[in-house]
């Protein structure tokens, strides 16, 4: 059998079938190759086992951060909605907070105690929970508490204590919560953990005894269970860690030696030994070979063992498949976990293009994406991230190569269309040989928690922004003993008042910037207001501001007590009242020199002094002189005593408002005295300050400006009529042009052969004509005061005209009443004036008839001697014509009688009433030297009354015109800007014998004269034109001709004011508009002075 093995491997002579090589060589070279084999296969199973156990361990690690992060979230959340719970319900009780926080936290076995603090940081109440060791003292690392409190005030969120000391030098942290009513902080519900008792419940699991775990908190141990980690086998540690919140725990996982054991098997050693001992064994029977009974024994016996070691390592490989299943079903398990958890765990690889790798199944239920579409993808999750987040998240990939671990916040489009705002948490995977093997992380959706730090960020912004333009200064000082006098708050009024920024303030204390009796007093002043422990008011605190120097503050400090009542902060609140401190002095000073000069003020001035509510408790002899009330009857009145409901009531609540802030008034007011006459004051009201700022008394210094405010009122009145005399000259100047040609043409067409109709039309036009030129008088006359012609002439022919008017023109269902007796005296007047005096007065009394009624027009002689009716007409004693104009309407309202007469008043709507008809009236008829009344009431009948002196002459019959003179054959320079007229005027003067040339303006005037000065005899000129006036012309022309005479036209001013620029001797005036008649008597009267035969 020998010789068979040693010929199939070619070991044999050929011819002779005998071994060619030393049977002991050949031994130890098959013993040497086998046992090398065997180690390298001991090697490989060696290494492969490791992995395994490397593997197993960090699968239990990862699976003990996901339970233990998944058994204390819902622990902390138990509080918040307990929080949230009594937000909404309110009303807030020891008994049903005990009730409600052993009912939600009992079941919560990492719970040792539940606490209830209140804003000031003072424990109110606490509940150990049952059958759990004590943790109640809370005092331990106090500074660590208060910072955590400020957090929770500050951010209205969540807040743990990672590490605190418990009693029995446990270790342990707190979870605090803000509580709010209304937005309002009313206290922190606060949770105590023993870290050890929570462990213990955590990892009361059979699958993880056999593994000892450690948990450190920035190399501080807060649990441990078998010893340390590093004393089983340093080789399997594990590292993991947990960040919840505040939290952040190292936790380090490594097998025991018990779980070791179990873990690692015998095939390795196996292996190694069964292939040593059948190398050798191989080796041994080659050696043996000659010896056959010996070699087959020893060759069946070896066969035997070798089977038994192939069986044992079939047993091996089928426990090594047992394991693998196991993995598989582990792995099938953290799958399913990882779906029920708010994190999506993910990985990916840099290599080669990239790409995630893996991500959990929840995926699909957090961002609506299928986990396939990541792997398909490789750009698919940088695709979805926020373009404004991209360039940030991409940056950080150096840093996390670099650092191993890296998180952040960003952006990440949901399949909705809508943008969530993501943490991601990266950690990076590392080879055996120290490469990039992938990148492991988790994903977790924090929209509503970044919703909520804005909302909280917005709040606090208010809250500042309310700080910061609240107008006193408002700082908070430190109240412990180790930081005392630093400023933690400084507002911007604070920086306006004592010049320092608050960058500068924060951090300091009253030393560095205030001189040192100064500080040492604001020191002292803190001190003792600590020491009482209540509110502490200063009126008046001198400071010295950086910018504004020497201050008075009114200062209001409010100390706050921790809940050990030791001194924790001070609050200050100081106002700036400097100015009224001055206001106070000069008040002072002022009420001395009013004391000095108090019978000056007695004689010329009206003073009145009230308490703070206005209520009368001083006046003076003038004022009860102008009020009318003595002063009984006015002590312990107010104002509206001699209210004159003058003022709306805004007028009077702006003064209330402002002399009660402690500002003096200034301004006019309208009184009504006892017997209800309305008069003026100039009113000072000064008030007085007590030490607390508010006034006390206020005294009114008043001037009687009532014949000031009646000057006032007639001069606008002035000013308003001198406006309306410009704007009627203007009208005047250009009516007249118009009337002018037409009655010199109507004259003219009367001097031809016309039939009888054709004259009666042209007297129509003229009468017409004439009309309208007296009506522009009469608009020139009242628009400048003039007094207009006055002659002697009868009202019956007045009034008997206005009649027939009316009857033409009034509405049919007016009736006309005239009563007008022969025998009734003359009067001088103007006839157009009077005839528009009655016109007006009648008009008005049609419109106060819509519906029909009776008007009538009556007349008498009456005397008026120095009885009480001469006083009551205002009218001095004589003979006068009464004319009455009464009506049957709706009458006149007493509250507006007594402003009928002035300009531009009316009550008739926009439109139909200029408010100048009865002002008109009243101008005339005083310019006539009488008066008008008038009796109305609402509902009855109006009745005016005008009286007109009487002038008891006889009155003179008009005589003809006579005969025109008749020219002879002088030329006459004709120039108006108005063509119209310069052509009639040619046409007039042609036919009574006159040679005439025209021009338009002055400088053709002059042009003309230059060609003709020999012959011109005279000038017809008007004096309003445009570029060139008539009185520059004049002036040129004068300069040519020192002797010509001028004839001036003008509708707008009037002889005398023309003498006024001019020589009277050489010039006539002719107003318009003018009559061919007054023409030509004019011109031939000029031409006889100037030919001396006149």
């Amino acid at each position: 059998m020998m010789k068979k093995f040693l010929s199939a491997f070619g070991l044999t002579d050929k011819g002779t079938n005998a071994p060619c090589i030393d049977m002991r060589c050949l031994s130890l070279i098959v013993g040497l190759s086998f046992s090398t084999g065997s180690l390298f296969l001991w090697w490989a199973l060696h290494a492969a086992e490791s992995t395994y156990i490397q593997q197993t361990v960090e699968q239990k690690a990862e699976a003990l951060n996901t339970e233990i992060t998944e058994q204390i979230e819902p622990q902390i959340l138990a509080l918040v909605r307990m929080s949230r719970h009594w937000e909404q319900e309110g009303g807030l009780s020891r008994e049903n907070w005990e009730m409600n926080a052993r009912t939600n936290l009992e079941d919560f076995k990492g719970y040792q105690a539940i606490a209830w603090v209140d804003p000031s940081a003072r424990v109110r109440w606490i509940v150990p929970l049952e059958n759990r060791s004590t943790s109640q003292d809370l005092s331990h690392d106090f500074a660590q508490h208060q910072t955590a409190l400020e957090t929770a005030r500050r951010t209205g969120r969540l807040v743990i204590i990672p590490r605190i000391d418990l009693v029995g030098r446990e270790k342990g942290f707190l979870v605090v919560m803000p509580t709010m009513e209304n937005h309002q902080l009313v206290g922190f519900m606060v949770g105590v953990f023993q870290t050890h008792a929570l462990f213990n419940t955590l990892l009361d699991d059979s699958d993880i005894q056999d593994y000892a775990i450690q948990v450190f908190d920035h190399a501080q141990q807060l649990y441990s269970r078998h010893a340390t980690v590093q004393t089983q086998n340093p080789a399997f540690v594990q590292r993991t860690t947990i960040t919840l919140h505040e939290l952040n725990w190292q936790v380090y996982v490594a097998p025991t030696r018990a779980l070791l054991g179990r873990m690692q098997s015998y095939l390795p050693e196996v292996s190694l030994f069964s292939g040593l001992s059948l190398s050798w064994m191989l080796a041994l029977a080659i050696y043996l070979a000659q010896s056959s009974d010996r070699t087959a024994k020893s060759a069946r016996k070896t066969a035997l063992q070798l089977q038994i070691s192939n069986q044992e390592l079939e047993h091996e490989i089928y426990e090594r498949q047992q394991a693998e299943h196991l993995l598989q079903a582990t792995q099938k398990h953290l799958e399913h976990v990882l779906s029920c958890s708010p994190l999506i765990i993910y990985s990916f690889t840099l290599e080669g293009q990239g790409g995630v790798t893996y991500v959990s199944q929840n995926i699909e239920v957090t961002f609506g994406y299928r986990a396939e579409m990541f792997l398909k993808d490789p750009n698919f999750w940088i695709d979805h991230v926020h373009p404004e987040d991209v360039p940030r998240v991409l940056a950080n990939r150096p840093a996390l190569l670099q650092k191993e671990r890296a998180s952040y916040e960003y952006r990440f489009l949901h399949l909705d269309g809508k943008y969530r705002w993501v943490f991601d948490d990266l950690r990076v995977v590392r080879g055996s040989q120290g490469q990039v093997v992938e990148i492991v992380g988790s994903m977790q959706d924090i929209t509503s928690r970044k919703q909520a730090e804005e909302q909280t960020k917005k709040a606090q912004d208010f809250l500042q922004t309310v700080v910061n333009n609240v107008p006193v200064a408002l700082f908070v000082k430190d109240g412990r003993p180790q930081y005392f006098g630093q400023f933690k708050l400084w507002n911007k009024t604070s920086e306006q008042i004592f010049g320092i920024s608050a960058k500068d303030a924060i951090g300091s204390t009253d030393s560095d910037f205030f001189p040192p009796e100064q500080a040492e007093f604001f020191y002292e002043k803190d001190i003792e207001t600590f020491a009482k422990g209540v509110l502490e008011d200063i009126p008046e605190e001198p400071v010295q501001s950086q910018n504004l120097g020497d201050r008075i503050l009114h200062t209001i400090k409010v100390p706050i007590f921790n809940e050990l009542h030791e001194p924790e902060y001070l609050l200050c609140i100081s106002q700036d009242i400097t100015e009224k401190k001055e206001a106070e002095t000069l008040l002072q000073q002022s009420l001395q020199e009013l004391a000095d000069f108090k019978f000056a003020l007695d004689a010329s001035s009206i003073v009145a002094i009230t308490d703070g509510q206005g209520i009368i408790q001083y006046v003076n002899d003038k004022f009860c002189e102008v009020s009318r009330y003595n002063r009984t009857e006015l002590i312990g009145q107010n104002h509206r005593i001699i209210d004159s409901q003058y003022h709306p009531r805004e007028f009077f609540v702006h003064l209330w408002a402002t002399i009660t802030r402690g500002d003096i008034w200034k301004g006019e007011i309208c009184n009504c005295s006892k017997n209800g006459e309305l008069y003026w004051v100039d009113t000072t009201i000064v008030p007085l300050i007590d030490s607390a700022g508010k006034p006390t008394q206020y005294i009114a210094v008043n001037i009687d400006i009532t014949e000031k405010k009646i000057l006032e009122k007639q001069f606008l009145r002035v000013q308003r009529m001198e406006s309306l005399g410009t704007l009627a000259g203007g009208i005047a100047h250009d009516l007249n042009n118009v009337l002018a040609p037409i009655m010199m043409a109507t004259q003219l067409l009367k001097m031809q052969d016309q039939d009888e109709p054709t004259q009666q039309w042209l007297e129509i036009m003229e009468g017409s004509a004439k009309r309208g030129a007296d009506l522009v008088k009469q608009v020139l006359s009242f628009a400048r005061g003039m007094d207009g012609e006055h002659i002697t002439l009868q009202v019956h022919s007045i009034i008997h005209e206005i009649h027939h008017i009316l009857e033409e023109i009034f509405p049919k269902d007016i009736t006309l009443r005239v009563d007008v007796p022969a025998d009734l005296w003359p009067v001088r007047g103007d006839t157009t004036q009077l005839h528009q005096v009655l016109m007006n007065l009648c008009i008005n009394a049609r419109d106060a008839m819509p519906g029909g009624g009776v008007l009538s027009i009556t007349a008498r002689n009456v005397r008026i001697d120095d009885s009480p009716v001469r006083t009551q007409l205002d009218a001095a004693p004589g003979s006068y014509v009464e004319i009455a104009v009464v009506d049957t309407g709706m009458g006149i309202p007493a509250a507006i009688l007594d402003r009928i007469f002035e300009p531009f008043f009316t009550t008739k709507d926009f439109g139909k009433g200029t408010g100048m008809g009865l002002s008109t009236v009243i101008g005339i008829i005083k310019s006539h030297r009488g008066t008008i009344t008038v009796s109305s009431q609402p509902g009855q009948e109006t009745q005016f009354k005008v009286y007109i002196p009487s002038a008891q002459t006889t009155l003179l019959e008009p005589t003809d015109e006579g005969i025109l003179p008749e020219g002879r054959s002088e030329l006459i320079l004709v120039v108006d800007d108005e063509l119209a007229i310069c052509n009639i005027a040619r046409a007039s003067l042609q036919a009574h014998h006159y040679r005439v040339l025209t021009a338009n303006s002055g400088a053709q005037a002059i042009a003309l004269y230059t060609q003709h000065a020999n012959a011109i005899s005279l000038v017809l000129m008007d004096m309003m034109m445009p570029e060139m006036d008539g009185l520059a012309t004049m002036q040129k022309l004068r300069q040519m001709n020192s002797g010509l005479r001028f004839v001036i036209m003008s509708g707008l001013i009037s002889g005398m004011e023309l003498s006024e620029v001019v020589d009277a001797s050489t010039v006539v005036f002719l107003p318009k508009p003018f009559t061919t008649h007054e023409l030509i008597t004019t011109l031939s009267q000029a031409l006889d002075v100037a030919n001396g035969t006149l």
